[in-house]
């Protein structure tokens, strides 16, 4: 076996590679992170491959090592079938030996280091795009679990740690071939010096240039790897800011610009993501601030449609008790109507009858003026009857007798007429009064028949709109009532959306924290000062549960009594 076999085995042993891992930090959990990934890494690395050879087939110098496109496409697949392993994250023997015949195929080909190391930095950039486009949501109500803001720095590490444990081993091989070439121009100066037996002086002279050279090639292969497994060490304990700033040969002038492009990618791609942490940060703070007081406003509101609501029902049973009130009243005042009219009705008949008396009247005292004139005649001829019974003398005297007697009677009834038409016409004239007093109090009872009538039809027209203003009053009620439970359920969705909005907070600080381990080229150099002096201030914070769901907003009491715009006036409202 030869020298460089046996450092490749030992460099792939199983010791050799828990070595590894341990010094790079890959653990379990790294890898579990990594396979979580699988679905993200086969999604993008397909069209990330297709640019990846879209690239190659416009350069000629990396063109030239494939025969035709069926070559590129085989080598594709095998890419392909490459990453699938890459993201199963078993990394095991078999997986080195893999990872090693790639190697081993580029150094074959003569591929410079420089090329492998663009390609990665390529595929890795698209490969962190598409976890960090999967894992970071884009509007702020999403970030609701401290586990999203973790699984994105975990990510972003696992991705970054395996992938450079590939590149290590990859150019390992390269380390390799670069011994069995000095190995080789040592066998070859071995053949040189005995060959030097025969031809000394060209041979040492070969012999020393050649040594020369390897010697060279060694310690400028050292220096470089020297170089590079410090820089991977930063980076592997998320420190994106160190750079290759060392004087590299002009061979190696490619690699140093590669490795410092990729490196400033993925710097960019965390520094992208710290600043959208703290605008999010903002953004929650913003939108806890508007929830704490929409919530205080909103609660103030409930509390105030509650009042209204019970304040209207009252007035509503009030205005219900007037309206019956005023029915009753109603009643009454159609019944006086209706007694009124009675009464006027027998006015109108007592009228009619003293008329008729009065007429009646007046026919008996133009039958007494008869009568009287009937007993006028009768005396006249009583005193003629008398006077002729005189001149008869005692023949005539019997009839005098009878004349003086219907003379008397006569008399009698005359006078009697006349006491008869005295108290007819006394009597007639009272009826006449009587028929004008009567008269009088029908036209009045007629007036307040008309105002009764007025009265009814306006307790009437009240007692109508009483109802309607009831029934309007209850249907408002209920309208207020139906407002005052939206208002209350709108109160506890603010309370809810308000809870969201603290945890949301929360969660944006820890991300932050997160985000704040990692060290990139464009961080603050006073803050990368203090994250050297004091590490621990940029721990993540660990979360509180004894708060896991309470809004830490204070319900308000609701009030006695508030005023609407006073209420607007004193909170600022319109200012806000």
């Amino acid at each position: 076996m030869s020298p460089v076999t046996g450092a490749a085995n030992v460099n792939n042993s199983s010791d050799g590679l828990r070595e590894r891992l341990g010094y790079m930090g890959i653990d379990q959990a790294t890898l579990e992170v990594l396979r979580s990934l699988a679905p993200t890494i086969n999604h993008v690395m397909e069209p990330a491959l297709d640019r990846f050879y879209s690239v190659i087939a416009a350069k000629p110098v990396l063109k030239a090592y494939f025969a035709d496109q069926s070559h590129m496409r085989r080598a594709k697949n095998a890419q392909m079938q490459h990453w699938r392993a890459f993201a199963a994250g078993k990394i095991d023997e078999s997986y080195i030996a893999a990872v090693r015949r790639v190697g081993v195929t580029h150094a074959r080909i003569g591929l410079e280091p420089r090329w492998y190391i663009g390609g990665y930095a390529l595929l890795l950039e698209q490969m962190l795009k598409g976890i960090i486009d999967a894992r970071v949501p884009t509007g702020l109500v999403a970030l609701r679990r401290t586990s999203d803001k973790t699984a994105l720095s975990d990510a972003v590490v696992a991705v970054s740690k395996v992938a450079l444990l590939d590149m290590d081993y990859s150019i390992s091989v390269y380390i390799e071939a670069a011994e069995d070439a000095r190995l080789k121009e040592a066998q070859q100066r071995k053949v040189a010096e005995e060959e030097a037996a025969k031809e000394h002086a060209r041979g040492s002279e070969l012999a020393s240039k050649a040594a020369n050279l390897v010697k060279q090639h060694s310690d400028e292969l050292d220096t470089i790897l020297g170089i590079l497994r410090g820089r991977l060490s930063s980076m592997a304990a998320k420190d994106l800011s160190r750079t290759i700033t060392e004087t590299m040969p002009e061979a190696y002038l490619a690699l140093k610009a590669d490795y410092n492009e990729a490196v400033e990618q993925l710097s960019a791609a965390v520094e992208g993501v710290r600043k959208s942490a703290i605008s999010i940060r903002s953004g929650a703070a913003e939108m806890t601030t508007a929830s704490d007081d929409l919530a205080r406003r909103t609660e103030q509101q409930a509390a105030n449609l509650e009042q209204t609501t019970a304040a209207l029902t009252q007035v509503a049973q009030q205005v219900e008790e007037s309206a019956a009130l005023a029915s009753s009243g109603s009643k009454v005042v159609q019944e006086a109507r209706r007694v009124a009219e009675e009464g006027g009705a027998a006015i109108r008949r007592t009228t009619e009858a003293m008329r008729n008396i009065e007429a009646s009247s007046t026919e008996i005292g133009s039958i007494i003026g008869v009568i009287d004139e009937i007993a006028f005649q009768t005396n006249l001829l009583a005193l003629n009857a008398g006077v002729e019974a005189a001149r008869a003398g005692d023949a005539g005297r019997g009839f005098a007798v009878v004349a003086s007697e219907v003379r008397a009677l006569a008399l009698r009834s005359a006078d009697a007429a006349r006491q008869i038409k005295t108290l007819i016409t006394t009597s007639s004239s009272q009826v006449g009064e009587g028929v004008k007093l009567v008269a009088t109090t029908g036209e009045s009872l007629e007036k307040i028949i008309a105002e009764v009538t007025q009265v009814s039809d306006v307790v009437g027209k009240i007692a109508d709109g009483n109802r309607q203003q009831s029934n309007n009053l209850k249907e408002v009620a209920a309208a207020i009532g139906q407002l005052d439970l939206i208002t209350q359920k709108n109160a506890a969705m603010v309370e809810q959306a308000t809870a969201a909005s603290h945890a949301l907070s929360t969660e944006t600080d820890v991300l932050g924290r997160l985000v704040e381990e990692f060290v990139t080229t464009n961080a603050d150099p006073l803050r990368s000062e203090l994250r050297k002096v004091a590490p621990h201030a940029f721990k993540p914070p660990k979360r509180d549960t004894s708060a896991k769901g309470h809004s830490g907003v204070a319900r308000s009491q609701p009030m006695l009594a508030v005023d609407g715009s006073t209420a607007v006036a004193q909170d600022g409202w319109e200012e806000f």
